[in-house]
Formats: C-alpha cells, sequence, structure tokens
C-alpha cells in the first residue's frame, strides 16, 4: 500500500503522467555515476516505503559539484535515519551521501524534479 515506486509504475503503466522514473538506486556513487548533474540538475530521491513525503530528498546539483538538498530524513549519530516533521536544508555534500546512502538501503529510487 506504500510502495512509491510501485505506485508510481501502476498509474505510468495505466496512462497517467507522473516524472520521469530515473531509476532505483544503490548508492550516492552508483546516482552520481547514473545520472550526471549536468543532465539531472534536480531530482527527487526517494525511500521506496512510506506515506506521502517521508524519506523523500529534494535534490539540486551544479555540474561544478555544489549541491543543496532539502528533506524531512534526519539522521542520528549512529547512522540511523528516520523522518522529521520540520523539513531541513542539506548543503555539504558528506551530508547528502550520507542520506542517500541510509535511503538506497532502504530501496530508494530517483525520479525527475519538475519545476512548476
Amino acid at each position: 500500500m506504500c510502495d512509491k515506486l510501485a505506485c508510481q509504475q501502476h498509474l505510468r503503466e495505466r496512462g497517467v503522467r507522473a516524472p520521469e522514473l530515473l531509476g532505483q538506486i544503490d548508492s550516492f556513487a552508483d546516482f552520481e555515476e547514473r545520472f550526471p548533474a549536468r543532465q539531472y540538475a534536480a531530482v527527487f530521491i526517494k525511500s521506496r516505503y512510506g506515506s506521502s513525503a517521508a524519506g523523500v530528498l529534494a535534490l539540486r546539483r551544479h555540474h561544478d559539484g555544489r549541491m543543496l538538498a532539502y528533506s524531512s530524513a534526519r539522521m542520528d549519530s549512529d547512522g540511523v535515519i528516520y523522518n522529521h516533521l520540520r523539513v531541513s536544508r542539506y548543503e555539504h555534500r558528506a551530508e547528502i551521501k550520507a542520506l542517500v546512502d541510509a535511503l538506497a538501503l532502504q530501496g530508494a529510487y530517483a525520479e525527475r524534479w519538475l519545476p512548476k
């Protein structure tokens, strides 16, 4: 019921418009290799399971390596990821990498961020 990836695939198979699905990611390194910033500057990385925006990371990247991410996902000092009601801003590559790696362990996937 809360499988976001399966839901998006189900909708697309039935002709419902949805953002471009980039695919499941295994790690931050995997994500960067398969989806370079020049081609995919703005993406959502989503935890496969969970309700609403839980485990969603909105990521903007510049081709020179700068990044900016927003997410309600947070990590404690032991590396355990949890959802927080307040959205956090992440600017440091190491923090973003750690979050993406933690989400990837939960079956995260990426989709294109469409401008409004």
